[in-house]
């Protein structure tokens, strides 16, 4: 884990009013937990039973990528086995997964079969 680099995500974070406190996981089962979270995060809003990929909705998600990154890089993997490592490594390359989504592909735009 690089602490600079989290001390400027947490920074980064705290800079912004409205940012919500990063919560600070030391376990595998809090990074399951994390995941849990991210899952229903990353689930589009239904409207009406419709997943809503709108301009607006999928701003509001962008927004919140770096919470997201803040928190995975929160985690403090020290000691822990080479699988749980290997699960930090797979949220994180989701997480970047829908950054990227969301900055460069959006299929929700661009795609007529999304």
């Amino acid at each position: 884990m690089r602490p600079l680099l989290v001390i400027l995500a947490m920074v980064s974070i705290a800079a912004c009013a409205d940012a919500p406190e990063v919560p600070r996981a030391t376990t595998h089962a809090e990074l399951v937990t994390l995941f849990d979270d991210w899952r229903a995060f990353e689930a589009p809003t239904l409207v009406d039973g419709v997943p809503d990929f709108s301009a607006a909705a999928m701003s509001a998600k962008r927004d919140q990528i770096s919470y997201w990154k803040a928190r995975l890089m929160a985690v403090d993997t020290t000691g822990w086995s080479i699988s749980d490592r290997v699960d930090y490594e797979l949220i994180r390359a989701e997480i970047n997964g829908f950054d990227f989504d969301l900055r460069l592909r959006k299929p929700w735009e661009r795609d007529p079969s999304f």
